[in-house]
């Protein structure tokens, strides 16, 4: 057995100014109540929605990092730095998956839909990609211990 937790975690940028924190102490404080909060669920998986979507600021494993230091028997990582994939999508913000890789492994390649996998003769494009589109969605396959395999989207 192994829990899941789906959170909106409201803007979590490091770019400070964006669409979070406008300043370091609005971002630490952000960063404690998020943490505090994932800690109590102390989930094997958490997907996560509004995540700053950046080459450079990874906030998905800044995440996975502040919560393996509040629970240190986990080891989390966030699927995109695992799959060494820096953008999902073209928006502001994204969707990310953490798992505790002590306890489940990532099979295979991580997935991102994006218009160029749809056909435009069934859909109204832009869909994925563009101003005012959803995001784009991920799916990753993770193996359990007893090697059952579980596949996600977020």
């Amino acid at each position: 057995d192994f829990k899941v937790v789906t959170t909106n975690v409201l803007n979590y940028f490091l770019t400070l100014g964006q669409r979070g924190a406008d300043t370091q102490a609005e971002l630490d404080r952000q960063t404690e109540k998020l943490i505090t909060a994932l800690s109590e669920l102390d989930a094997e998986v958490f997907a996560l929605v509004e995540v700053e979507n950046s080459e450079t600021a990874q906030a998905a494993q800044a995440i996975a990092d502040a919560l393996n230091a509040a629970l240190p028997a986990r080891a989390y990582v966030a699927a995109t730095a695992q799959a060494g994939v820096a953008l999902v999508g073209d928006d502001l913000i994204r969707v990310d998956l953490l798992f505790d890789s002590a306890k489940l492994t990532m099979v295979g390649e991580l997935a991102v839909l994006e218009d160029a996998d749809l056909d435009p003769a069934q859909y109204a494009l832009p869909v994925f990609n563009g101003v005012s589109t959803n995001r784009s969605p991920l799916a990753v396959t993770l193996r359990t211990a007893d090697d059952l395999l579980v596949t996600f989207c977020v």
